[in-house]
């Protein structure tokens, strides 16, 4: 019988403090529930703390009183109290800077990737090429080719763009001959 009335207390307990949770407030799709130190950098977001100092913020909602969570490296985790109209200000700022960013007309490697994914092509794996075996005995002949003339070309010292003709050149060429004496 004690078992019983201790397990009701604990679970009436349990359900009345998640009443009374705090529930992560999303400040904008772009940035999310956790603001990191690119974002708030990015998007000028909480000015009045030093961008060095801040690794994250989560914003929380609790009884109509929205609640800021900021660690930073040296004093660790503390809250701040912001008002509706402060994050409002936020998310317009963000608003006006997302508008901006996009007509710089900046490859957004991110929305590109995002495009692939949505595609069905997975960017974590190297395509595939299906060879048949003269054209990998082709493919093994010309890449010790390629090594062979490197190397050749580093004990000659030779280096940079110039190295590269020596590669790309013939293996009977004579460019470079005479050109370096030891």
């Amino acid at each position: 019988m004690k078992t019983i009335t201790s397990a009701l207390i604990i679970l009436l307990l349990a359900l009345c403090n998640g009443l009374h949770a705090q529930h992560a407030f999303q400040l904008h799709p772009v940035v999310g529930d956790t603001i990191s130190n690119s974002e708030k950098v990015a998007f000028y977001l909480f000015p009045e703390i030093t961008d060095t100092c801040f690794v994250e913020g989560l914003i929380f909602y609790q009884d109509s009183a929205y609640t800021v969570r900021i660690s930073e490296k040296y004093k660790g985790a503390y809250e701040l109290a912001m008002d509706s109209t402060q994050l409002q200000a936020y998310k317009q700022n963000i608003e006006k800077l997302i508008h901006y960013y996009s007509s710089l007309q900046v490859s957004d490697s991110i929305a590109e990737k995002q495009a692939l994914l949505s595609n069905g092509l997975s960017t974590n794996k190297a395509p595939e090429y299906r060879l048949n075996a003269e054209e990998r005995k082709q493919l093994v002949k010309e890449s010790r080719r390629y090594l062979r003339k490197k190397d050749k070309a580093e004990d000659l010292g030779i280096w940079g763009p110039d190295q590269e003709l020596y590669i790309k050149g013939a293996s009977n060429s004579n460019i470079f001959k005479g050109k370096i004496r030891f």
